[in-house]
């Protein structure tokens, strides 16, 4: 299918996946903006109609008699005045004949002008009503157009995804982006209760155009779905209130929970724990979706001969990172020997595992014909995982080696 509004052509969905306009609602005010348009012409017509009508079925005046050269008695009656019905005399003439009646025609066109009149009035009337039936959807699209097209991640764009939300709670382009926004600013309540509000509201169809799993693995997007359940069952009067005992019970169990999801999480995970993350492919080669120091967004490519991971360096100057002296390594490819140098990032994160205080390469080598991707996830990253390859659904699974 096509989209009306930006021409981008995708499969059968709700919403454009390049601009986010909810298609059917954009098709169905196309035409009621046809349809309008169609009548406000037809009435437009009948009015030009109804004038020319007017004007060409007017008698023209002839000349006017002109009076007798004789003088006027004073003692003949004056022009206008009648001798008999619908006759008048004038001296020295035979008497006038009747002049025409114009008051039925002025009624008939002062009835059309009137009617025209009611047309338009009734027009303006149903598009306004038109406009703010819809008011509220348009609205929520274009303010999540406005923050699209910043792209920055700056509180304006937060701004525009939550004015979208305010008027449609159930928007999940807008949810989807507000959460994400979050997740790379560390902002992670938010980034929950966002991407909670996504997950319930997503069809299957916003999933596969909206993957969350770049940003949350299956583990965060089962403990987010089990939040939206309970909330549910809390709000139809499902959920019982706990007892004292069970409370402290449950306090207990989380305190509990929480000693051992302490000790479990870390660099190295002990519990096995699989992310999926969606990749695209570039002539045979794997590129996935990363985030570095939580900030900044990169495609890299996944290479197992690569030993060390490799970052440009026009993506390690915008993420400030400090080259190592005196560090210079040298990278072997088939083509030649590259010299690089050592720097290390706060985190990477792909999906939802990654390392902290992670040691990369930094080099001048150019990534791939006009810069498609920025780097090269190394085994030094992978070696970490065990590595699963759908090219079905063109999906990466990775899952922590048990400890």
């Amino acid at each position: 299918m096509i989209c009306p509004k930006c021409g981008f052509s995708q499969p059968d969905d709700i919403y454009c996946a390049l601009c986010g306009v909810n298609i059917e609602r954009y098709a169905r005010k196309k035409r009621k903006q046809r349809y309008k348009t169609g009548i406000l012409t037809v009435l437009l017509g009948i009015a030009i109609l109804a004038i020319i009508n007017h004007i060409t079925s007017s008698p023209k005046n002839g000349p006017r008699d002109k009076p007798s050269e004789g003088r006027l008695s004073k003692n003949v009656a004056p022009i206008s005045q009648k001798t008999s019905p619908g006759r008048e005399t004038h001296p020295g003439k035979s008497p006038a004949q009747p002049q025409k009646d114009h008051s039925l025609e002025n009624q008939r066109f002062g009835a059309e002008k009137t009617d025209f009149k009611s047309s338009v009035q009734e027009y303006k009337q149903e598009k306004q009503s038109g406009v703010d039936a819809e008011k509220g959807s348009v609205t929520a699209s274009q303010w999540f157009e406005k923050g699209k097209e910043l792209d920055d991640d700056s509180e304006a764009e937060i701004g525009y995804y939550q004015k979208a939300i305010e008027l449609d709670a159930k928007f999940v382009p807008a949810l989807y982006r507000l959460g994400a926004i979050y997740y790379r600013q560390a902002n992670y309540e938010l980034a929950d209760k966002a991407f909670a509000g996504f997950l319930e509201h997503a069809t299957d169809a916003d999933r596969e155009a909206y993957d969350i799993y770049v940003y949350y693995s299956i583990a965060d997007v089962q403990r987010l779905s089990k939040r939206i359940e309970e909330q549910a069952a809390a709000e139809e009067g499902e959920k019982e209130t706990p007892t004292e005992v069970e409370k402290e019970t449950g306090e207990i169990a989380d305190e509990e929970t929480s000693e051992e999801t302490s000790e479990e999480t870390g660099e190295e995970a002990n519990e096995e724990v699989m992310t999926i993350v969606r990749f695209s492919q570039v002539d045979g080669h794997i590129l996935v979706p990363v985030v570095l120091n939580d900030s900044i967004s990169a495609r890299v490519l996944v290479d197992t001969g690569a030993g060390i991971t490799i970052l440009s360096r026009e993506l390690a100057k915008a993420l400030g990172l400090d080259e190592e002296r005196g560090t210079s390594i040298t990278l072997k490819t088939m083509a030649m020997d590259i010299q690089a140098q050592l720097a290390r990032v706060q985190s990477i994160q792909v999906g939802g595992v990654g390392r902290h205080n992670f040691r990369v390469a930094v080099t001048d080598l150019p990534f791939g014909e006009k810069g498609r991707f920025d780097g090269i996830l190394g085994m030094d990253f992978l070696n970490n995982y065990k590595i699963q390859i759908d090219n079905e659904t063109q999906r990466i699974m990775l899952t922590p080696h048990i400890q």
